[in-house]
């Protein structure tokens, strides 16, 4: 896990997909460290950019997830 100036959150895997319980761990950080944005890199996939995930931990403890990815052109 990094910390980028207190503002952003990024945590490494190498794992064959991003599951419920790495973002259940990247929000106990975030929650923790009263950071509202994320990132998950998983290193285990073909393209590094259909491994990033961003995770925004809004005001209510609530968060919202999306992915990455650019779009082909």
């Amino acid at each position: 896990m990094f910390v980028e100036k207190d503002k952003i959150i990024i945590e490494n895997k190498s794992v064959k997909e991003i599951n419920d319980i790495h973002i259940a761990q990247i929000l106990s950080y975030m929650r923790l460290s009263d950071v509202s944005l994320g990132f998950l890199f998983n290193f285990n996939v073909q393209s590094l950019k259909n491994g990033i995930k961003r995770i925004v931990l809004n005001d209510k403890n609530t968060y919202s997830t999306a992915d990455q990815r650019a779009d082909s052109a």
